[in-house]
């Protein structure tokens, strides 16, 4: 009443009341955790999904049931997440594919001990390893283009060095007879 009172009396202002602010706050993180594109979910110690956004529904319930107390080991075949209610630490930045579904993550998990949970933020980086195994391809195939190149032009200076030698050596030799005749007259009496 007194905070009603304060506001109507230009003393004090509705965005400063404590409930006010609480469901303000409450209402960015539903914003937030319902259109963020990060898959997220909340694990009991047992394994079992407490809480899941629309994102994480989206590509793990295909039948739109509610997914809520089921093990998350019949949607996700892994370890990680026992891993790490067993060290109680948090793993940041890890990099996961799961085959089950062929999808690539990095893998935010957060140990929360006063809840004894696990928060895990998932972000989708399917479509950059597929563009990163592209673009590597890709790269193969012009190093094998470009040495297949290296290896015709050093065939041709090859070839061209063969036959410069060659008619070289025969220029060489013709000159030589040449010589040899101009000097074989020259010593008959012939002036040069």
């Amino acid at each position: 009443m007194d905070k009603a009172e304060a506001s109507y009396n230009n003393f004090s202002d509705i965005t400063m009341c404590m409930p006010y602010l609480r469901s303000k706050a409450e209402s960015l993180q539903s914003i937030i955790f319902d259109n963020t594109p990060n898959l997220i979910m909340i694990l009991d110690s047992n394994m079992n999904i407490i809480d899941y956004n629309p994102a994480f529904r989206k590509i793990f319930n295909i039948n739109n049931q509610s997914i809520k107390k089921y093990n998350i080991s019949d949607y996700i075949k892994h370890d990680i997440f026992k891993k790490i209610f067993d060290s109680k630490s948090n793993i940041i930045g890890l990099k996961e594919r799961f085959k089950e579904i062929d999808k690539v993550f990095i893998i935010n998990l957060i140990y929360i001990e006063s809840d004894n949970v696990v928060v895990s933020i998932m972000t989708d980086i399917t479509s950059n390893e597929k563009n990163k195994e592209e673009l590597s391809i890709v790269k193969g195939r012009t190093l094998k283009v470009c040495q297949e190149v290296i290896n015709k032009q050093m065939r041709a200076a090859q070839e061209i060095a063969s036959l410069l030698g060659e008619t070289t050596a025969e220029t060489k030799v013709n000159l030589n007879k040449l010589k040899d005749i101009v000097l074989e007259e020259d010593n008959n009496g012939y002036e040069i």
